[in-house]
């Protein structure tokens, strides 16, 4: 089960996102505000170890946020 571990809200707008990993494998973050719509904020993630963070910035506001494993 693919699960994000830790959302951390840092200054400036910025979210930094951490989730368990397989080094090689790629993923993809995405967020929404209705949870209907989801934008991709980080391209393609390649994995480097058993652990992936990731840091974006949002235009404030409630995102929601999920990770994909792109096949």
């Amino acid at each position: 089960k693919l699960e994000i571990t830790t959302l951390r809200v840092l200054s400036n707008n910025r979210v930094e996102v951490t989730w368990p990993s397989v080094t090689g494998k790629t993923y993809r973050l995405l967020g929404s505000t209705d949870g209907k719509t989801w934008q991709n904020y980080g391209g393609e993630i390649r994995a480097t170890g058993a652990q992936t963070s990731y840091t974006f910035t949002i235009n404030g506001g409630f995102y929601l946020v999920k990770i994909e494993l792109i096949p």
